[in-house]
């Protein structure tokens, strides 16, 4: 059997409705994109932040950052009856390496004698 052009015919071009179709389609498909972000996105959006309320916030951020400075670098009682005092960060740093320090020589194992003599 052998192909003639009867039996497999070549692709033809498409014709000029088919292109004008698919580009209705995708003119089409991007109307649908914005129509959903009109709908949907914009109506959703949070409201701008005005410069007074950003200049508040700044303030009271600057305010806790010296407030936890503060705390973190001064002495404070915390607790009297229980003993509970607050240390700066420098200090309970140093106190635990020499407490590490004196642990560490504590448990050294040591080597055994020999008492072969």
């Amino acid at each position: 059997m052998s192909n003639t052009p009867e039996q497999n015919p070549t692709p033809s071009e498409p014709g000029a409705f088919r292109v004008f179709l698919s580009a209705a389609g995708w003119i089409a498909m991007m109307f649908v994109f914005v129509f959903i972000m009109i709908v949907v996105h914009f109506p959703n959006r949070s409201e701008p932040v005005d410069s007074q309320r950003v200049e508040m916030r700044k303030e009271r951020l600057a305010e806790l950052r010296a407030e936890q400075h503060g705390i973190a670098r001064g002495y404070q009682v915390v607790d009297r009856e229980e003993g509970i005092v607050r240390i700066p960060i420098e200090r309970a740093r140093d106190l635990m390496a020499e407490r590490l320090d004196r642990a560490d020589m504590e448990e050294v194992p040591r080597e055994p004698e020999d008492n072969d003599s």
